[in-house]
């Protein structure tokens, strides 16, 4: 999900794009809306991934 963004910010397509446009279109409310998201979904993968290793190991 990082890498996604990350990568959509230089021009790689994907909700990186999204974030980039919603900037230079000024749309704040989208704008912030995308970024909620992000730290949204990065937070519950992070989440999911440490239970998940708790489990393993």
């Amino acid at each position: 999900m990082r890498g996604a963004t990350i990568l959509g910010l230089v021009s790689a397509g994907g909700i990186g794009l999204e974030l980039t446009t919603a900037m230079r279109m000024y749309d704040y409310g989208h704008l912030s809306a995308i970024i909620i998201c992000i730290i949204v979904l990065v937070t519950a993968i992070d989440q999911g991934s440490a239970l998940i290793r708790r489990r393993i190991t």
